[in-house]
């Protein structure tokens, strides 16, 4: 890559960088189905020309914080696999405890939690190798976690978070994870029947 290209890149990661912290604190101050582009923009002191060359709508540069908050917890904790520790669940809620105060603004915002979520199930689903058993263990595993730890940050996190961990281990892992043939069709035939509604 030669000195321009480089350039180039550094800065419209800089320039993402820029309106995704933008997007975060207007988030805490208003709803974000009210913040306008021209709003972000001059939040984030960036040029309409310079938000289009690098997003195509609000949604995407959200889209872009989930994932990277997503990919962050991932990446400081063990990967997700078939079973997961205690350890795993403790690390979990530790770093969700962590990141509080981005939780709260996602739980706060009418349809973020789905577009998190969304955002989510792409990143869980995003191998080549997982077949329709593993898509939707992986869809009912992701969905449980993610609404226990909204939940726990929306009640003001009473519960300490060992206890979250132990009984979503318990819940989750200890009873199993593993759907039995019967749940397995009415899970895929559910999502199926839903994806067809739209």
């Amino acid at each position: 890559m030669d000195g321009v290209a480089l350039y180039n890149e550094k800065q419209n990661e800089f320039v993402r960088q820029c309106l995704r912290d933008a997007l975060m604190i207007l988030m805490k101050q208003k709803k974000y189905d009210t913040i306008s582009i021209s709003e972000l923009c001059r939040k984030a002191g960036v040029s309409r020309s310079g938000f289009y060359n690098n997003f195509s709508a609000l949604a995407d540069v959200f889209k872009e914080i989930a994932r990277t908050f997503i990919q962050e917890i991932t990446e400081k904790n063990a990967p997700f696999q078939n079973h997961n520790s205690l350890k795993w669940y403790e690390r979990f809620f530790e770093l969700v405890e962590l990141h509080a105060n981005d939780y709260r603004v996602i739980v706060s915002s009418a349809g973020l939690r789905e577009k998190y979520l969304e955002v989510s199930n792409e990143i869980m689903l995003d191998h080549d190798w997982i077949d329709e058993k593993e898509a939707c263990r992986r869809l009912a595993f992701n969905g449980a976690i993610q609404n226990v730890a909204f939940q726990w940050i929306k009640d003001g996190m009473k519960l300490s978070r060992k206890k979250m961990a132990t009984w979503c281990y318990r819940f989750l892992e200890r009873n199993g994870t593993q759907m039995k043939k019967k749940q397995f069709f009415f899970l895929k035939n559910s999502i199926l029947t839903t994806n067809e509604d739209h």
